[in-house]
């Protein structure tokens, strides 16, 4: 299958774990007294693909000040909370399903850290007459079903505060921090709103999952330990932790850097 297809490293994995798992199942039913998958060792070669560039992948150099500029701007005209939540992200790098199902709750402003515990899921129905439904919810875990503490820097406490104070009627900790109509946000009002602040701000578009990417490039760049990049961003494998790190510096402050190291 691999040589036939030309699949590369994940493409095999993907379909690994589903052959794996009826394996496992088969051996764990008793159907059969040993998992002959266990054997098995792969000696091909896999189609190598070339790392994507930083600029199909983060938001870089000054792009990042017209993003956070622009939807500032459409969250003071709008009062739509998606644009604020997107400034607030670039500073925390959370998951978007992590971050729309944020709550009061989670804040802790005397330690400066926010406890991620939750991530809104997309449910896919099918139903009797054949259509399909879409359905938002929140599942109280989160991707890797473990929880993490983010530190706040003192631009994300600002968005916080300014946005609990405007609000004023945060009556319980338990309620969503990012709302619309009295309902939280989901991830497809973030990604739009990320979509026509990148266009009104005339930078390239990217999705949601980018600014997290965003994130951990910036830290790497300022000198942040890989494996706490890893640990903020909720990752169990440091090699996924290197697939989202790309420069984030425009190539004329990256040259400088190049000539200064000699």
């Amino acid at each position: 299958m691999i040589k036939d297809y030309n699949m590369t490293r994940k493409e095999w994995q993907n379909i690994k774990t589903v052959i794996s798992g009826i394996w496992d199942y088969a051996y764990r039913s008793g159907i059969i007294l040993s998992n002959p998958w266990l054997a098995i060792k792969i000696s091909v070669k896999f189609r190598q693909i070339s790392k994507r560039t930083p600029e199909t992948q983060v938001f870089i150099g000054n792009d990042i000040n017209k993003l956070i500029f622009k939807c500032q701007e459409l969250y003071e005209t709008t009062n739509n909370e998606a644009y604020i939540a997107i400034i607030f992200n670039l500073y925390c790098g959370l998951r978007v399903g992590e971050l729309v199902a944020l709550k009061v709750s989670d804040i802790n402003f005397d330690q400066a850290y926010l406890h991620v515990e939750r991530e809104e899921v997309h449910i896919r129905t099918r139903n009797d007459d054949n259509s399909i439904s879409y359905e938002w919810k929140v599942e109280n875990h989160t991707k890797t079903y473990t929880s993490r503490y983010v530190p706040l820097i003192p631009r994300a406490i600002d968005i916080l505060k300014n946005l609990i104070s405007k609000n004023g009627s945060y009556s319980s900790n338990d309620r969503f921090l990012f709302t619309k109509n009295g309902s939280h946000l989901n991830t497809n009002h973030i990604s739009v709103a990320l979509s026509h602040a990148c266009k009104q701000a005339g930078i390239q578009q990217k999705s949601t999952h980018k600014i997290r990417k965003t994130f951990a490039s910036k830290l790497d760049a300022g000198g942040v330990p890989t494996d706490e990049i890893r640990t903020l961003l909720g990752h169990t494998d440091a090699q996924t932790t290197l697939g989202y790190i790309f420069n984030p510096l425009p190539k004329d402050e990256t040259l400088n850097m190049i000539q200064n190291s000699f």
